[in-house]
């Protein structure tokens, strides 16, 4: 029994001999000792709360020891481990007088309070409560966050109370799981609320007894959006057009749909209007309408944003109503050009005088035979827009242009006569005039007949129209009948629409070389005739003109001869001038009118004498030569 007793006193006093590491430091022995607290005890309240650590011992079981001391103080014992068999875990409550941090070590009992590292540190407080907000505004109807910060932790829960618009959406009750405490609530009406929070506590040091720490208090101010509502539209316009005016719905800057709109419309001349309508996904509600007669309108938009502003909002606009004359003017007017060359058509847009910045104008260029050009442009900030033209080989060239601006469409019309530039190869000398000759070439196939143009246009707007050609008698209307007295009567001569008997032709005389005839020299406005001359480079292009407006144009032939056809255009009654021009060489012989194409009848006819004068007049074709080649003429 004693040897018994012996041994177990020696492996008592080799296993208390045994050296333990404090903060999981293995002994010779393979033992080491953890120290834990309990979770929601990180941060104990001092006078509150009591602290329950844990220690875990790994090796032989041995007695525990807790020193704790005051952070950089040193060490005290704080009291032995009680040991439970059933959790095989050491545990002993702590509590702490002060507010402070505080250093804990598990040593083996009884330990030594020499060089030990501390394997626990608590911070110790006493209790209280600090209220914050997110912001300190927010609008209705959105959340308002709320945190609470604690300086200690004991469980339990912190508690909110709201004065003001809020109350009735205040945050419950929160539960403490650590420092911070976070919650959000929300109010339905605009206004300022006090916001307070609380802890309570019960002590487990002192049984019974429980405190409850409040906070600051804080303020929170609910506001309504901020509701816009702006207006866009034209500010002048023509009467006639229409315009369209758009209300922009936004709450805080932000589109608002589904909002209806109402627009009155107050005249200056006592006339209103009123249209509806709703705001779309881009927050825009808009009206169309127009107005007959001039006026100036004042354009209210309403809305009514309940969630924004208790009164509706409003804006306000203006349209005046002109009545709108728009001219598009091109220049210059019946241009001429050489074939190659270029010409510059300017267009000038004005609406009621006032240049026309931004016009779109389009100008179209048609000539016979040829493909119509269209180009296009816009004005610049003096209502004008060039177009660069350029033909290479001659005729005469219809142009339209078209603007539009303000709702307005305006047009003008002009000609550009391209003339065939002369060859440089082929010079071209004076002709002497050759009446007498009776030798002429024989003249090439007539071409098809060419349509005269208008014999002047002029660019206009809406209003003022254009001057057109003079219209042209056709086989189903009658002509007025003529009696003129020919030089010897022949039975060819005598031709009537109407059975009337026809006055007679002057002859055709014999075409000597640089010479110009007409078959007819005295036609009745819109009658075919011809035209055969010679003394032109031999395959320049030859236009035929009366008083300079282009009625026909060919191709003289090898041997400078040509032959043109064309319709007599309107003319008033007396002598005009039939030119043939083909490079820098003008033919020219007289036409005489006896009638215009608004006369007729047996009241037109002339005196005998004078007609015959008129028939036995004989026609001398000199060359005319332009630019110093030569002279001659009417």
């Amino acid at each position: 029994m004693k040897r018994l007793l012996a041994g177990l006193t020696l492996l008592v006093l080799a296993v208390l001999s045994a050296p333990i590491s404090v903060g999981a430091a293995t002994d010779t022995a393979g033992g080491s000792v953890s120290l834990t607290v309990a979770p929601e005890f990180q941060h104990p309240c001092v006078g509150y709360s009591s602290v329950t650590l844990v220690a875990t011992i790994t090796g032989p079981s041995v007695p525990l020891e807790l020193l704790h001391r005051p952070e950089g103080g040193d060490w005290a014992d704080a009291g032995a481990f009680s040991y439970d068999e059933l959790s095989k875990t050491y545990t002993i409550s702590v509590t702490e007088p002060s507010a402070g941090t505080y250093e804990y070590a598990a040593v083996a009992a009884p330990g030594a309070t020499g060089d030990i590292q501390p394997q626990l540190v608590l911070p110790w407080n006493v209790p209280g409560l600090t209220l914050a907000e997110d912001s300190a505004s927010s609008e209705v109807h959105t959340q308002a966050g709320l945190s609470a910060a604690l300086s200690c932790v004991k469980g339990g829960e912190v508690a909110f109370r709201v004065h003001g618009p809020g109350a009735a959406t205040a945050p419950g009750p929160v539960a403490v799981t650590g420092l911070d405490v976070a919650t959000t609530y929300t109010s339905d009406a605009e206004g300022t609320d006090t916001v307070r929070a609380s802890y309570k506590i019960c002590s487990d040091v002192s049984v019974g007894t429980c405190s409850t720490f409040r906070s600051n208090a804080v303020t929170h101010q609910w506001t309504l959006p901020t509701a816009a509502l702006t207006l866009a539209g034209p500010s002048t316009s023509c009467v006639g057009e229409s315009v369209t005016v758009s209300a922009l719905v936004q709450e805080d800057e932000s589109p608002l749909s589904g909002v209806v709109v109402d627009f009155a419309i107050s005249g200056s001349d006592g006339s209103a209007l009123s249209y509806t309508a709703t705001s779309n996904s881009t927050g825009t509600a808009s009206i169309t309408y127009s107005r007959s007669s001039q006026t100036l309108d004042s354009v209210t938009a309403t809305a009514e944003i309940p969630d924004a502003s208790p009164d509706p909002v409003t804006a306000d606009a203006t349209v005046t109503w002109n009545a709108c004359t728009l001219i598009a003017a091109i220049a210059p007017e019946d241009a001429r050009a050489v074939t190659g060359s270029r010409l510059t058509e300017t267009v000038t847009v004005v609406l009621d005088g006032t240049p026309a910045p931004g016009a779109q104008v389009e100008l179209q260029e048609a000539m016979a035979g040829q493909p119509t050009l269209t180009l296009t442009g816009t004005t610049g900030s003096d209502g004008s827009v060039a177009f660069v033209l350029s033909r290479d080989f001659p005729g005469v060239d219809h142009l339209a242009v078209t603007a539009r601006y303000a709702g307005s469409v305006a047009s003008g019309t002009t000609t550009a006569l391209w003339e065939p530039a002369a060859p440089a190869s082929t010079p071209v000398s004076s002709l002497p005039p050759t009446p007498s000759s009776s030798t002429a070439a024989p003249p090439p196939a007539p071409p098809p007949p060419v349509t005269a143009p208008p014999a002047s246009s002029a660019a206009v707007g809406p209003v003022p129209t254009s001057r057109a050609p003079a219209p042209l008698p056709s086989s189903s209307r009658p002509r007025p009948t003529h009696s003129r007295a020919p030089a010897s009567p022949a039975p060819h001569n005598t031709r009537s629409a109407s059975g009337a008997p026809k006055p007679h032709r002057s002859p055709a005389r014999p075409l000597p070389p640089g010479s110009l005839t007409v078959r007819d020299a005295s036609p009745l406005p819109g009658e075919r005739d011809r035209v055969t001359g010679r003394g032109c480079p031999p395959s320049a292009t030859v236009v035929a003109a009366v008083d300079g407006v282009p009625v026909g144009h060919t191709r003289a032939d090898a041997h400078g001869g040509f032959e043109v056809g064309f319709v007599a255009p309107a003319r008033p009654v007396g002598r005009h001038r039939l030119t043939a021009t083909c490079g820098r060489v003008v033919l020219a012989t007289p036409l005489d009118y006896v009638t215009s194409a608004s006369s007729g009848g047996a009241n037109g006819a002339l005196p005998a004498a004078i007609l015959v004068g008129l028939a036995l007049m004989a026609f001398v074709v000199v060359p005319v030569l332009r630019r110093g080649f030569g002279t001659g003429g009417l």
